[in-house]
This record gives structure tokens, C-alpha cells and sequence, in this order.
């Protein structure tokens, strides 16, 4: 039987770890992704993003961004789904890669962007 990593983290020294439990081999790999739709409202940008190497989910994740272009997302030559201090771009919200878990990052980035 495998170890189990107990919290998930980007590949640099200072991410901030999620409360995910991810086995090693099971990993989104950084380097190999596809960005697929994704929507910006104000400083916000919510992208469906697939790593192929990653078995939870298919692969699939609904991240958020904030600060950053969709242009900055889609020809990043790196993009680390876990929250990270010195990665970039990186998520400041992961959602559940799901129908349900698109609307509420398109409302949250909606709300978030309100002044």
C-alpha cells in the first residue's frame, strides 16, 4: 500500500497547505494542464483547468484567481493547482470540479468583485 501524503502542496518551498489528501503518484503535474472555459469579473478570473496525470476528479479542478489576466493563465508555462506564495499565477480558492462547483466560483468571484 502507497504513503499518503496528509496535506497537498505546489512543488516550490512556500506554498500553504490545503486540506487535501492526494497520493504522490496521483498529483496534478504543474507542467502538464489544459485550460479550458473560463470567466473574469473585476481583478477575478475562474478557470476549469484538467491535469491528465491527476486521477481525483478526472483530473479536473475549478480554480480562482485574482490579480491576473486570463491571457496570464492560459500561456502560463506553469500552473499549480495547491495555494502557493511564490507560484504564479496561483489560486487564492479551489471549487468542487463540478457543475455546481462553477456557478458558486462565478458568484463568489462576482461577489468578490463589488465595491
Amino acid at each position: 500500500m502507497g504513503n499518503i501524503k496528509l496535506f497537498s502542496s505546489c512543488s516550490c518551498s512556500n506554498s500553504i497547505a490545503d486540506l487535501g489528501r492526494v497520493r504522490k503518484n496521483d498529483a496534478p503535474n504543474p507542467h502538464d494542464f489544459q485550460v479550458g472555459e473560463m470567466k473574469a469579473h473585476g481583478d477575478f478570473v475562474v478557470a476549469r483547468v484538467v491535469y491528465p496525470s491527476c486521477t481525483n476528479y478526472g483530473g479536473k479542478k475549478i480554480l480562482v484567481f485574482k490579480g491576473c489576466k486570463m491571457s496570464d493563465i492560459k500561456q502560463a508555462p506553469k500552473l499549480d493547482p495547491h495555494f502557493c506564495l511564490e507560484c504564479g499565477p496561483s489560486p487564492i480558492a479551489r471549487f468542487k470540479p463540478t457543475e455546481e462547483g462553477w456557478l458558486m466560483a462565478v458568484a463568489f468571484i462576482k461577489m468578490c468583485s463589488r465595491k
